[in-house]
């Protein structure tokens, strides 16, 4: 049905038939919210799904080991100098640090970039993604000093190359507030939080998750300095969002949940 909206429900590959396999639910009226999402994300990813991006689906649907042999599978089965090679390289990093997996998932980055490099001009937003998912794996190894220059890298790739108000340069103000929470620097995550959020209200879906995921480290931030009631109102604009826009069992739903009631004892 041309135009129609679809939740993906699940994806395996047919032996047999030698074919992958997507089981869609068409959604009816009372879905019709995930319209705007649906839209943006063909808009980043166009309304063709390629092989590579049937990995990020499994990835999206939490299919981490199905989403990593697939991608391997593909890097076994490219050409050489195919130009999905580094993507590949980038699914299959991403994977990896979902799974905790971070030395791994810092070799395949750091493949990427060395091709990315060598192939596309200096300011390419390829490169700084690339930088981006370097400096988050950074992050996640404690590893903040190191994790900020690699975020300013791509930052200031991402606002030479891009419109002021690209999503991208959200995702990076939102990764180095991320950083300086870690580090304690409160003030410094929350300037870049508000970065984040303004460019997300005004470039994305009112229902977008990325909305919700700052959201969250909002009220994360404000949970760190105590401020309890702040807290409790931005942990229940991410919770709002992603009950619409994500499937029911996925495990963000359930930390946003756990938030909630521990700000709420606080309160109490």
């Amino acid at each position: 049905m041309l135009g129609s909206i679809f939740r993906l429900e699940s994806v395996h590959f047919d032996k047999e038939q030698q074919i992958w396999v997507a089981d869609l639910d068409l959604c009816n009226e009372d879905d019709h919210d995930l319209k705007q999402v649906f839209d943006h994300m063909k808009k980043e990813m166009g309304s063709e799904t390629t092989l590579i991006s049937l990995g990020s689906l499994f990835r999206e649907m939490g299919e981490l080991d199905k989403a990593e042999k697939y991608y391997k599978r593909l890097l076994n089965e490219l050409a050489v100098d195919d130009s999905g090679i580094a993507e590949c390289y980038i699914g299959l990093g991403n994977v990896q640090a979902d799974k905790g997996e971070y030395d791994l998932a810092l070799m395949n980055y750091e493949k990427a970039l060395k091709i990315f490099l060598k192939a596309l001009p200096p300011d390419h937003p390829d490169i700084a993604t690339t930088y981006n998912n370097i400096a988050n794996v950074q992050a996640d190894k404690g590893e903040y000093d190191l994790a900020l220059m690699n975020h300013e890298k791509a930052l200031k790739i991402r606002v030479k190359a891009l419109p002021p108000d690209h999503p991208h340069i959200a995702n990076t103000h939102n990764n180095i507030a991320s950083v300086h929470r870690n580090k304690g620097e409160y003030d410094l995550a929350l300037m870049n939080y508000e970065k984040a959020l303004k460019i997300r209200v005004k470039a994305l879906p009112p229902d977008h998750p990325h909305i919700a995921n700052t959201c969250r480290n909002m009220g994360l931030v404000h949970e760190a300095t105590c401020t309890w009631q702040s807290a409790l109102e931005y942990h229940n604009k991410a919770a709002t969002i992603w009950r619409r826009s994500l499937a029911t069992t996925h495990p963000q739903l359930v930390t946003i949940e756990n938030d909630i009631r521990r700000v709420k004892a606080q309160l109490k």
